[in-house]
């Protein structure tokens, strides 16, 4: 999905581009018109826009004004000068952009098309292209990003140094940050395809993560990484003193989709990217930390676990009290427990259930009940799922299937056989309860759109104002809306528009043209179509027929 913005004070130009783009089927296109540079300037002063198709000569800013605002606030941003005025000045003042094209009004429409399909062409090869940093910078990166490690785990478990004026002087020589000022705070939750067998398999892929950042934020901010485990990665970013960019904040959330897309080109996985609403002073993030490990637990379930998205962490979700204790768990060296660990928290019953019936194994030739090794080892197990089910909110609704008792009270077992059994039974009722409540938020989230477009009819109804009402970003609307319905947000859009034009035009003496702006569409002409290709009339046709 690619994001386009038509400028032309010349409303049948902007009419006939919109139409020409929605008229292929070739790709995916969310567009957005201006009329006046005033116009565009609000809409990129909104949000991230991809590709723009943008008239040199405009009323209020002329088209390489504009052209300068979007080079500012979205510097990877394509743009097709679209005019007629075939000069070598305009297009010697066109050339000095970097991502640009320059097409006259004349040309046919295949070429137009050919130019935004070239220029989306060279932002999924963009993607395609992140890479490590130059070898030369790895091994510094590395030990910057292991320096920090120390002092941004303190913070997340709320110890920060930030007031001790000595630890500064030594924490904060080689820290990217500056202390006394907000940071922009992210977490990524990683749901690898192939799991990594070394540390330096892992540090590889810490590396790519530098790398995709910087391929998608360019120089525009200070950026240290906080691996807690290896599946989640906590970000935090500082605008450089050379930025330049109108918004930071907007850019950072606008771009997302962009950093979720980056990390999956260039590492085995799907991910969650959640983003605090707000810049954070460092001496906070820890109860920000806290809320979002609160929030992942409730949304982490098995059948959208694989599906990437980014959240933007809002004040309406849950906020919860921070426990007294952030101490972690101790570290547990033997590598079955870690591979059950990572099952759980992966959200993979099969490959779980495979993981206890391993360690079952070693505790076949153990009699005892009272052996501490073995005892020791349940704990370790028993702890793992007790964190789970507190982070997940699900004591009260595993209750009512099975008691989590036995996690810590032995005396219920006559064996570890007895006691593997109920482990396997715990995990089964478990994802049984998170698979029902995954599917009722999917079900309320589609309740919501729906409700929200039924009401809004006459509206903007585009992805951004959708994904802003229920707190979602677009990409993930669009593929869970499909998933789920079986046909795709603008499908549905237009079927609802159409439904209620055909209500319109039997029960009411409004014009055609009334009833196209009554549902939404900018032009009768526009409507017409739509409305032919689904009804398979014209809407005078079809008052007729009713006649």
């Amino acid at each position: 999905m690619y994001r386009i913005l038509l400028a032309d004070d010349e409303k049948h130009i902007t009419d006939w581009l919109h139409a020409l783009l929605a008229s292929q089927d070739r790709m995916e296109f969310e567009v957005y018109k201006a009329f006046t540079g005033p116009d565009a300037i609000r809409i990129l002063d909104e949000m991230k826009v991809d590709i723009v198709l943008l008239d040199i000569k405009m009323p209020g800013y002329s088209g390489l004004q504009i052209a300068d605002k979007i080079t500012q606030n979205w510097p990877r941003c394509r743009i097709i000068f679209l005019t007629g005025f075939d000069s070598f000045e305009y297009i010697y003042e066109a050339g000095r952009y970097k991502y640009t094209a320059y097409l006259l009004k004349t040309e046919s429409d295949q070429k137009i098309l050919e130019a935004v399909y070239q220029a989306a062409r060279s932002l999924e090869l963009e993607k395609a292209e992140a890479s490590l940093p130059e070898p030369a910078i790895q091994k510094e990166l590395l030990l910057k990003h292991f320096f920090n490690r120390a002092f941004l785990t303190d913070i997340i478990a709320g110890k920060s140094q930030v007031s001790n004026d000595e630890l500064c002087q030594w924490y904060f020589r080689d820290l990217i940050l500056t202390p006394e000022q907000p940071v922009f705070y992210m977490e990524t939750t990683f749901f690898w395809t192939r799991a990594a067998h070394s540390a330096a398999d892992f540090n590889n892929r810490i590396l790519k993560l530098y790398g995709a950042a910087e391929a998608v934020l360019q120089g525009n901010y200070r950026l240290c990484l906080l691996d807690t485990s290896r599946t989640e990665v906590l970000w935090f970013l500082q605008p450089s003193t050379d930025c330049t960019l109108n918004d930071p904040f907007l850019y950072l959330k606008e771009s997302i989709n962009d950093i979720i897309q980056y990390c999956q080109n260039c590492l085995p996985c799907e991910l969650l990217l959640i983003m605090s609403e707000k810049p954070e002073m460092l001496s906070d993030i820890w109860r920000i930390h806290e809320q979002i490990a609160g929030y992942c637990g409730t949304c982490l379930a098995p059948d959208i676990s694989r599906s990437s998205r980014g959240v933007l962490f809002g004040s309406n979700l849950p906020d919860l009290k921070p426990s007294d204790s952030r101490q972690a768990l101790p570290c547990i060296t033997d590598q079955q427990l870690n591979n059950l660990a990572f099952s759980l928290n992966q959200g993979n019953l099969k490959e779980l259930l495979a993981d206890l019936h391993l360690i079952r194994q070693a505790f076949i030739s153990v009699k005892s009940m009272h052996c501490l090794p073995a005892i020791e080892a349940y704990l370790h197990i028993s702890a793992l799922y007790l964190k789970h089910i507190s982070s997940c909110r699900l004591e009260e609704k595993i209750s009512f299937r099975i008691g989590i008792h036995p996690l810590y009270f032995l005396n219920e077992f006559q064996s570890w056989e007895d006691a593997f059994d109920y482990l396997e039974r715990l995990s089964v009722q478990l994802f049984q309860i998170m698979e029902k409540a995954a599917a009722t938020k999917n079900m309320l989230l589609i309740d919501s759109i729906k409700s929200y477009i039924q009401d809004n009819l006459p509206s903007d109804l585009s992805l951004t104002v959708i994904s802003r009402q229920v707190c979602y970003n677009s990409s993930y609307i669009s593929h869970i809306f499909k998933k789920i319905t079986g046909e795709s947000l603008f499908q549905y859009i237009n079927q609802a528009r159409i439904k209620r034009a055909g209500e319109l035009l039997e029960g009411t003496e409004m014009t055609v043209q009334e009833i196209a702006f009554q549902v939404g569409y900018d032009t009768p002409q526009y409507f017409n179509r739509v409305f032919k290709n689904m009804t398979g009339l014209t809407p005078r046709e079809y008052r007729s027929r009713l006649n």
